[in-house]
């Protein structure tokens, strides 16, 4: 009997038939543009998706490798999250990695803020747009949920200190929750020194408490 292959070695399923077309569409988007460094793993990519039922195992890997480059059909991902990447794939397969199906059943709303900035950069930084926007949802969620943990002061810094001022993606859900609850969380002396260490997130929570 013939077994069907999987896209990682923790047997995360290729999706049905049905969905090929679909999936090699948004891997393709994720893909374009990236450079000749890349083409190796366009073929493999191209492959997996057009030809699931034959598609050997393929291993997601990160390195520090001058060039992306594929080998023996491991893609290698210079300086990317193993976590954050692993996520992207599987939203593609409209799946959850088993990382952050272990967050959300422990219920770990600080971990999960944190595990969805990471994705963030990493679906911005390949421009897979639609799995953009999913990202910002499961963090707006995640802060309506987790607001009062201790990890908030760290969530703050992160979003700031890896996003530009024009982007709102992350910043904008964040400030507004901060200021649904500002009269709570200024009660937190290490939620005052979040302020103080953050300008840019401090003129962001007066700008829209003066708004409301």
């Amino acid at each position: 009997m013939y077994k069907r292959p999987v896209l990682f070695k923790d047997n995360i399923p290729i999706p049905p038939d049905q969905g090929i077309r679909e999936m090699n569409l948004a891997v393709s988007q994720w893909i374009r543009g990236i450079g000749e460094a890349w083409s190796n793993m366009i073929n493999v990519a191209q492959d997996l998706l057009l030809s699931p039922l034959k598609a050997p195992d393929l291993e997601i890997v990160t390195g520090n490798t001058k060039h992306p480059e594929v080998t023996d059909r491991v893609i290698t991902l210079d300086d990317d999250d193993p976590e954050a990447i692993t996520a992207m794939i599987c939203w593609m397969y409209r799946s959850r990695s088993p990382y952050e199906t272990s967050l959300l059943a422990r219920r770990d709303d600080a971990a999960a803020m944190m595990f969805y900035v990471r994705v963030y950069q990493v679906t911005d930084k390949y421009e897979v747009k639609y799995l953009n926007t999913q990202t910002i949802r499961k963090f707006k969620a995640a802060v309506r949920r987790g607001w009062g943990c201790d990890a908030l002061p760290t969530v703050i810094d992160n979003v700031y200190s890896t996003t530009p001022s024009s982007d709102r993606g992350l910043r904008d859900p964040l400030v507004s929750v901060f200021v649904d609850h500002l009269d709570i969380l200024l009660k937190r002396e290490e939620i005052k020194q979040a302020l103080k260490d953050t300008p840019e997130f401090t003129v962001d929570v007066l700008q829209l408490r003066h708004k409301r």
